[in-house]
């Protein structure tokens, strides 16, 4: 994900910081048109809807500790990084109203949400959580 021309400076470092965890991590960067097809592929995701840190100073910490959060799952998961623009298209669809939002996805369904920045505890506690009553329910 490049910085866009006219975004602000904090903007443009939270696509920076995409672009590394895309780089480092193997996230994957989506447009608002890809979203709905990674959700859907076989497996659990994540979906990081972010805002532009300007406005909401949590996206940034958010995008900070991501790469622990998605250690935090018992299974697998695939992550999607959603800049502003493409989050804000999206989010009636998976039902986030307020950022930086974590959506978690298996196979198109979504299975919860963690909104605005947590304490680690509470994303210790959620996210397994959150994976494992999925499991419970498919079993």
């Amino acid at each position: 994900m490049e910085p866009l021309p006219h975004t602000s400076p904090d903007l443009s470092r939270l696509l920076t910081l995409f672009a590394r965890h895309v780089a480092t991590h193997g996230f994957h960067g989506l447009s608002a048109a890809g979203v709905a097809e990674f959700a859907a592929q076989p497996g659990h995701a994540v979906l990081f809807f972010a805002e532009d840190p300007k406005r909401v100073p949590e996206t940034w910490d958010v995008a900070v500790v991501l790469p622990e959060l998605v250690r935090l799952s018992p299974r697998p998961l695939r992550v999607a990084l959603l800049d502003p623009a493409a989050a804000r298209a999206v989010a009636s669809s998976y039902g986030v109203v307020m950022w930086p939002s974590l959506v978690f996805t298996c196979e198109g369904r979504i299975l919860g949400r963690i909104e605005r920045m947590r304490d680690w505890d509470e994303y210790a506690r959620r996210i397994p959580e959150i994976v494992t009553e999925d499991v419970a329910r498919t079993a």
